[in-house]
């Protein structure tokens, strides 16, 4: 072997051993951390309820009076798992033939024909006889007239179609609250729940477009489920709603995702029969019926008799009366409504303008100096805008967030407590501010951090707090005003807010201060109503 080979044959080898210690070191490089446990098993049983029914007595049977024949249906269960068992009995025996249910069965309640026992599933087979001792008999005292019929040429027939026959079935028990309950989801029935209901009376439900249930109606609330069927029968009055689904159960502060009708005059209107499937979104329906027609109230559930009342945050009205008196617009005049109402220790509310805080008031101050020092003296400053600050059907998602966002903020910049925001009215580019998609103002206020407003005065669109309707005094006459908060009261309203602009007629307000504060109808802001019946 050459020298020069002896060296290629000593590289090699030592190649093969860098390459072995490499490999080793390698290996041990990707040995990773690592760690393994038993295996968990978790065992789920198998379950089954199964029915049969069958007699052994034939299916044909002579009434011979006075005698009794063998008749034994016999139930046979199958459950691993309680369950309620039922038999229907399906009589067109013309009362010829005499029978009675075997013990153990009892009859389920509202329905006729239909008994039920429980089977605890202790054992693999259970056997029900269905008739007292698996007989049938006759009454001694039939005689050949029960058994005839009368043809339409006068002649007679024996009697023929009749026949006793019976149906078993068997559900698990749970997770029914009752036997009815599970046999009316076994058959898909319509229930009668109306005796299930609780009455909810002294809290806002908005179905009549104001801010309390009317005096004579009756409302209730129960929780709901998508795809459940309800049927209901009822009457109502004006604009108040037979039904109304909302989304939430939390609070009141739900928007109303459907409601019936939609609007009805003001003479009693009857509904019969109006099927309702829950929608997507929709935790509770709320039903209102007129007080002098409960009886004809009626609530039915398809395939359950269970339902389930809402324990929402109700409102907690008083018996007190109140009025919020509120100035829009952040206008010259606002001084002088400050001074007036200062005069009398009471509160106003003024939905402000941003844009108009640098106006000049009456008094030679500006309007953000006035309101300032209203807000101090207990008076309440709300969000508003101008023409600018319209929204419509042409507003985008971004320009609703937008409108409530920058007003709320425009304002606290400068120093003021913003908790509700009231909702321009008017037209802008042709499209007037009605044609604004609710749904959109609702949650744009909510995200914005509002309690609560008006919706431009529109209660009836979605509930409170974010519709604290008001209404315009359109008149200057003390006595037409009397008038009207005269059946405010008597409707069963617990408040009334108003709104101004321009207050012309400083005079006649007054006189509605002092008509107010001589007839115990307290003048608050929007906030100390919230703060009482929503907090």
């Amino acid at each position: 072997m050459t020298e020069k080979s002896k060296k290629r044959k000593a590289l090699t080898s030592a190649i093969a051993v860098i390459l072995a210690v490499a490999m080793v070191v390698g290996g041990s490089t990707f040995a990773y951390l690592q760690g393994n446990t038993d295996n968990v098993i978790n065992a789920f049983a198998a379950n089954q309820v199964s029915v049969d029914l069958k007699e052994s007595t034939g299916g044909e049977y002579n009434i011979i009076p006075g005698t009794s024949e063998a008749k034994d249906p016999t139930v046979t269960v199958h459950t691993t798992v309680p369950a309620y068992v039922y038999v229907e009995v399906a009589d067109n025996t013309d009362n010829l033939v005499i029978y009675a249910i075997a013990d153990g069965w009892q009859k389920l309640e509202g329905f006729e024909n239909v008994y039920y026992r429980e089977s605890d599933g202790s054992s693999a087979e259970e056997k029900y006889a269905v008739l007292q001792n698996n007989t049938v008999s006759y009454d001694e005292s039939i005689v050949n007239s029960d058994m005839l019929v009368q043809n339409d040429d006068g002649t007679y027939s024996l009697k023929e179609g009749i026949t006793l026959s019976f149906h078993a079935l068997a559900i698990q028990k749970d997770p029914f609250n009752d036997a009815v309950t599970a046999y009316a989801a076994l058959k898909n029935l319509w229930c009668d729940v109306t005796a299930k209901l609780s009455a909810i009376n002294g809290r806002n439900i908005g179905l009549n477009g104001q801010y309390t249930p009317r005096a004579d109606a009756t409302v209730y609330a129960i929780k709901v489920k998508e795809g459940e069927k309800y049927r209901i029968s009822g009457w109502t009055q004006g604009s108040q709603a037979l039904y109304c689904l909302r989304n939430g159960v939390e609070s009141t502060n739900s928007p109303v995702v459907a409601k019936y009708p939609e609007a009805v005059d003001y003479s009693y209107v009857q509904h019969n029969d109006i099927e309702i499937t829950i929608p997507a979104g929709v935790s509770y329906m709320e039903m209102a019926t007129v007080n002098n027609h409960t009886s004809d109230f009626k609530l039915e559930k398809m395939g359950s008799a269970n339902v389930e009342n809402a324990e929402a945050k109700l409102l907690n009205y008083d018996d007190n009366k109140y009025i919020v008196m509120c100035f829009d617009d952040t206008l010259p005049d606002i001084s002088d409504v400050v001074e007036l109402f200062d005069k009398y220790n009471v509160p106003a509310n003024f939905a402000t303008i941003p844009g108009n805080l640098n106006r000049t008031t009456n008094s030679g101050e500006t309007a953000k100096e006035v309101l300032l020092k209203a807000q101090a003296n207990g008076h309440e400053i709300l969000a508003h805008n101008d023409a600018t600050g319209l929204l419509t059907s042409e507003s985008s998602d971004s320009d609703y967030i937008n409108v409530m966002s920058n007003t709320k903020k425009a304002l606290e910049e400068n120093g003021f407590v913003i908790n509700g925001y009231l909702n321009p009215g008017g037209t802008k580019d042709g499209l007037h501010s009605d044609t604004q998609d609710w749904s959109k103002t609702f949650a744009a206020c909510k995200a914005a951090g509002y309690l609560y407003s008006d919706m431009s005065g529109r209660p009836n669109k979605y509930i409170e707090p974010y519709t604290m309707g008001r209404f315009y005094i359109d008149t200057t006459d003390i006595e037409t005003f009397k008038t009207e908060m005269n059946n405010w009261w008597k409707w069963g309203y617990h408040y009334k807010a108003f709104v101004n602009h321009e207050a012309t007629n400083l005079d006649f307000i007054e006189q509605v201060i002092q008509y107010c504060l001589e007839n115990d109808i307290q003048i608050v802001t929007y906030n100390s109503l919230y703060n009482a019946y929503m907090n």
